[in-house]
């Protein structure tokens, strides 16, 4: 009878996005997470291709606070393109699972993180592959707050849309 109740409500108010995130919000939902994956490894993160190790802080041009904040940068970076990459493997693994195609407003929505992705993978590369001979400090500045205001852009137009799920 649950079950048949629960079948019912899902057609008649699409508990797959609001009540379902609201279950798993709660402590219930945590336990039940926590519940499924005991005994399993955690899975490393795949790392990105092209990703390179950040220079260390000592071979950096600028000043010292510069020198601090560049790996943070460039693993928030890391991290940004990341979050890119998994929201559009879950949304397109989402929608396969409706079978349904994406809405205009989902392909602007991936038009402006694809181009997004492009902007942090360059800007990524930039960050990586510092050369302290020949770098300018003015240069390296510019492209640290470049990328941290591309990866704040990406956060908000990925939690827009998640409010709206």
């Amino acid at each position: 009878m649950g079950l048949w109740l629960l079948w019912w409500e899902r057609l008649r108010n699409q508990i797959t996005g609001r009540r379902w995130l609201q279950f798993w919000d709660s402590p219930l939902g945590g336990w039940a997470v926590r519940l499924a994956g005991v005994g399993l490894a955690r899975l490393p993160v795949r790392p990105t291709p092209g990703e390179l190790a950040p220079p260390p802080p000592a071979a950096l041009p600028g000043p010292a606070a510069e020198r601090a904040e560049l790996p943070e940068v460039v693993e928030r970076t890391r991290t940004c393109v990341r979050r890119i990459q998994a929201w559009r493997e879950d949304t397109s693994s989402r929608r396969a699972a409706h079978g349904r195609s994406p809405t205009p407003d989902e392909q602007t929505l991936e038009r402006d993180l694809e181009g997004k992705l492009e902007e942090l993978e360059a800007l990524l590369g930039r960050l990586s592959g510092v050369d302290p001979a020949t770098a300018a400090a003015e240069g390296l500045t510019r492209d640290m707050a470049a990328a941290c205001a591309v990866c704040d852009a990406v956060d908000a137009m990925i939690e827009a849309e998640e409010w709206r799920l």
